[in-house]
């Protein structure tokens, strides 16, 4: 059965409403996301009454000055550098909505809500996530050494340290951190030290219309984004100074447009060249993006630049500096212009205005590089992945969070320098190892790695992780292309892909710990093990396999990857590769993992080696039509027992009998050697 759906409430700060800034497309994508995946109410925190409440307006606050937090909070700085979002009686009005509705998650969208976050701690039964849109803290300390001369950046230092106070504040409290790229992941855990599992990347995502119109001649060079935010003054600074001279001599017809909503001062009284103009606060951009050539001349930032997206989506072409597309895997000369230079950037617009073959091949290449990997799907993806986890991980209420949260979330107990005792060892980074494998559920207990079968994502295991959470701390494969690694390739072979996982999960082992392979991770679970043997790494002290034949003659769909999609999933499911074939909104997510894992399947060749030294514990379904000689098959690839468990239901163990599978690996993964060895192919029947 399909777990129960779960209800999230997502806190905004009322700025979704707006038709220009990153802030309102933001939550636009993770409500389009989430809505796929969980059942989602939203609500925007805003001042009732402004003129009747004592707090300032962030209107009216400069967005370098900081507001005194009153009365003082025990878990938070004494300053918010943030400046005004917080209301008491909208905190008061969001606290009596969480009582009443009791979320599982509670996702609170940018920094400058934290105040809400720490309200939501007293009060909140289900996990509390940060949605971060920037490590603000690293974007201030950047500003301060690089840019153009503003009013705003003396304050970058001293704010750097403010934003840095709040963010580690925001790490204690939450139970996860989401952001938008993988490098701000990294740039985060560098920062502040908490384990990097709690930190999750669900990327920025854009509106993509079916096809792009041509582009026609180019009209005006566009700089849009919030003006209040401190890399695009930046930003429009050098474009003013900068470029614009440069492009004047070039291009004298050519002009150019800085539109975006709360320009400060810095904007608003300065002297603009003759072939520029600023658009302060437009109620829409879409009059300005026809015949545009997106121009982005950032030199400080992070995330991922959500004009970029939006403009590849439209069909502009891009021109851009090397920290603007940081954080989109996109190619050089493929998908846009890279300019490390203002003459650079004039050069390569005047490229566009002289190739309109060029303009065509980058909008086309670049439309069709968002749609494949920056849209709601890859939202859902991503956010139910990380919700998965932390909903699993959460064991204590809300008080108990809060009581306990140190600024340096404690991690698991670990081992000593030796790898013995405690849990998995860990790599002091951390991010590979994590990133292949994710602790599921359980803090004690024997480690269990282990294998989805094809197409699934680590959090097919979840329940069955609860499940055997007393007596084993389960570790799930956490493949590419599905769930937090949307993406990610996928290696280009089986060998390829085992090898990848072999490194990643030698770091973790310990003296004792088990494998576990459901289905075609069967499969993959004895390769990696043989993978390990061939290292000189301590094998498993068991392989558990179920519904799996032996794999010299497993008989594996060869054809399944090429399918059209309309009869992919029908084939998959009347072949018994799948249990039941997704809803219809979930199989263009699904279908990327489906189609890569059943293409390395269908390249699978049996390779003779010696077996291995370790029992290897088979489970079954009664009713499995799987014959019983391809299952004790098992018995040629191990020196040691095998053990054959006959368990209720049919092929889908983890559907048919959940219970009955947990109870049975607990057993296995918890057996003394040699205190309950059976004869090899002897056959155990569990009611």
């Amino acid at each position: 059965m399909p777990p129960k759906q779960l209800r999230v409430l997502l806190v905004t700060n009322g700025a979704e409403d707006r038709q220009v800034g990153g802030y309102a497309m933001r939550c636009a994508g993770l409500v389009q996301g989430l809505s796929m995946v969980t059942a989602l109410t939203t609500v925007a925190v805003r001042c009732p009454d402004p003129a009747l409440c004592s707090h300032r307006q962030p209107e009216s606050i400069p967005f370098v000055e900081p507001v005194e937090i009153q009365p003082p909070r025990p878990r938070l700085p004494p300053a918010d550098p943030c400046g005004g979002y917080f209301c008491p009686r909208a905190g008061d009005e969001l606290r009596e909505q969480v009582l009443r509705d009791r979320p599982d998650v509670i996702v609170v969208s940018g920094l400058e809500l934290f105040r809400y976050l720490d309200l939501l701690g007293d009060v909140a039964d289900g996990a509390l996530v940060a949605d971060l849109h920037n490590v603000e803290s690293a974007l201030w300390e950047e500003s301060g050494r690089v840019g153009a001369e503003t009013t705003e950046r003396p304050a970058g230092p001293w704010k750097a340290l403010d934003l840095q106070a709040v963010e580690a504040a925001v790490a204690s409290l939450a139970t996860g951190v989401w952001v938008c790229t993988e490098d701000d992941r990294r740039r985060f855990l560098s920062v502040h030290e908490l384990s990097a599992d709690r930190v999750a990347v669900v990327p920025n995502v854009v509106p993509v219309p079916d096809e792009v119109r041509p582009m026609g001649a180019v009209r005006r060079l566009l700089f849009p984004g919030r003006l209040d935010y401190l890399p695009n003054v930046l930003a429009a600074h050098h474009l003013l100074d900068e470029i614009c001279p440069r492009l004047g001599q070039a291009l004298p017809g050519l002009g150019v447009v800085i539109a975006g909503a709360r320009p400060g001062m810095s904007l608003l009284e300065r002297r603009y060249p003759d072939n520029a103009r600023l658009t302060a606060d437009p109620a829409t951009m879409d009059p300005l993006w026809p015949g545009a050539v997106l121009v982005v001349p950032l030199v400080t930032g992070g995330g991922s630049r959500l004009k970029i997206l939006e403009a590849f989506a439209r069909g502009c072409p891009v021109v851009s500096s090397p920290k603007g597309i940081e954080g989109i895997d996109a190619t050089a000369g493929v998908h846009y212009l890279l300019a490390r230079s203002p003459q650079e950037t004039v050069e390569s617009i005047v490229r566009l205005i002289n190739n309109p073959e060029l303009v065509t091949d980058l909008v086309t290449a670049a439309h069709l590089f968002v749609a494949n990997r920056y849209t709601a799907r890859q939202v859902a993806e991503c956010a139910m992945a990380a919700l998965e986890h932390l909903t699993a991980a959460r064991g204590a209420s809300a008080a108990e969070r809060r009581a306990d949260a140190e600024p340096v979330p404690e991690q698991r107990p670990g081992p000593d320098e030796t790898g013995r005792g405690g849990g998995p060892r860990r790599r002091s980074a951390g991010v590979a190892s994590r990133d292949w494998f994710l602790p599921l559920a359980g803090d004690s207990g024997v480690p269990v790695f282990a294998f989805p079968h094809a197409g699934a994502g680590a959090g097919r295991l979840l329940e069955f992780a609860r499940a055997v959470a007393s007596q084993a701390s389960l570790w799930a494969a956490n493949l590419p292309r599905r769930q937090a690694r949307l993406d990610e390739p996928f290696p280009p072979d089986l060998a390829s892909l085992v090898g990848e996982l072999a490194d990643a999960v030698t770091p973790l082992v310990r003296e004792r710990y088990g494998f576990f392979g459901y289905c075609a991770g069967a499969l993959l679970a004895f390769l990696v093990a043989r993978e390990l043997r061939e290292r000189d790494v301590p094998l498993p002290d068991t392989l558990v396999v179920a519904s799996f034949e032996a794999p010299d003659i497993a008989r594996l769909p060869r054809d399944v990857a090429d399918l059209p999609a309309s009869r992919l999933w029908r084939r998959l499911v009347d072949s018994g590769g799948l249990p039941v074939a997704p809803d219809a909104r979930l199989r263009e997510v699904a279908e990327p993992a489906v189609r890569a894992d059943f293409a390395l399947l269908a390249d699978y060749v049996h390779r003779p080696a010696e077996p291995l030294p370790v029992p290897i514990d088979v489970c079954f379904g009664v009713t499995d039509t799987t014959p019983r000689g391809a299952l004790l098959g098992w018995r040629r690839q191990t020196t040691a027992d095998v053990r054959l468990h006959c368990l209720p239901g049919g092929h889908w163990l983890l559907d048919d009998s959940l219970a009955e599978l947990a109870t049975t690996v607990m057993e296995i993964t918890t057996r003394q050697a040699g205190t309950t060895s059976r004869r090899v192919g002897e056959e155990h029947h569990t009611a």
